[in-house]
């Protein structure tokens, strides 16, 4: 059996499991956004829509075949954890890991079809789509390598689902590029948006949340979101409203049943100011 059938037969029987199948439906969903946000779905169009899909799987499939084997025919290459390790940690940290094993030969994460796909959509569209798309492969790529990484030390690894703020220590990722961490403040709930370190944004600061979800007087709280530019618009959106839940689930988990205003600033590197003013009702 060659290694491309091995692997794909691997993968089909993990995504038996529904959190590795929930894990990459949110990934391809996120990266197909991506990739058509700004794209009109017409006739003319219609081939990229039906074949992305195809090259996200391929891309996946190729950076997943990629580590196991480089892990397998280098056994001393990456220890087995000492101490357990968050699947956070895993996603963060194994991009930097993959560059460097494979910065004399970045090629091995290329797929020729996908690389091909590529150019008919640079021949076709424009230099910005291609960009995105090919971007968008790369990372999917190194998605491939990080969950080589967490099925062969699956047991070493600690996944928790969390959906409030006080429980979010360490990283927790709002999408498949962005992650938030905890900035310590005795005063409120202050967390640090960055870009994935497998990303275009690899590690730029992205925004900030703050909120105080423990304060007992008054009738609403207050929480204020800074998201940078460097979030496309259509994104914002969806990281504001994966935050609003998070912080209605919050003020559940302190016993506040409160009003929560949001004020969303827009960040840019040459000024801020307040977009909108949101008001939710935490129920």
């Amino acid at each position: 059996m060659d290694l491309v059938k091995k692997y794909t037969k691997i993968l089909k029987e993990k995504f038996q499991e529904p959190e590795f199948q929930n894990d990459i439906d949110n990934i391809f969903i996120y990266y197909y956004k991506k990739c058509t946000m700004n794209l009109e779905n017409n006739e003319r169009n219609s081939w990229i829509f039906d074949d992305l899909d195809r090259m996200f799987n391929l891309m996946f499939l190729q950076g997943y075949l990629v580590m196991n084997e480089t892990m397998k025919e280098n056994e001393d290459l990456l220890e087995t954890p000492k101490e357990p390790i968050t699947y956070e940690e895993v996603i963060q940290e194994m991009p930097n890991i993959i560059r460097t094993l494979f910065k004399e030969h970045p090629e091995v994460l290329n797929v020729k079809i996908c690389n091909e796909f590529a150019i008919d959509v640079l021949t076709a569209m424009d230099q910005d789509l291609y960009e995105v798309i090919t971007n968008s492969f790369n990372e999917i790529a190194y998605y491939g390598g990080c969950y080589a990484y967490i099925h062969k030390y699956e047991e070493n690894i600690i996944r928790e689902h969390k959906n409030e703020l006080t429980s979010f220590e360490g990283l927790h990722f709002l999408t498949p590029q962005v992650y938030m961490y905890q900035k310590p403040n005795d005063e409120s709930l202050t967390y640090e948006l960055y870009g994935w370190a497998g990303s275009i944004l690899n590690n730029q600061w992205l925004g900030r949340v703050q909120f105080n979800p423990f304060k007992k007087d008054g009738d609403s709280l207050l929480a204020e979101i800074m998201l940078s530019d460097l979030i496309a618009a259509a994104e914002k959106n969806e990281i504001i409203s994966l935050i609003m839940n998070i912080l209605k689930n919050t003020t559940k988990v302190a016993d506040n049943e409160k009003t929560i205003f949001i004020n969303h600033f827009n960040v840019s590197t040459t000024n801020t100011y307040v977009i909108e003013n949101v008001a939710v009702q935490a129920k």
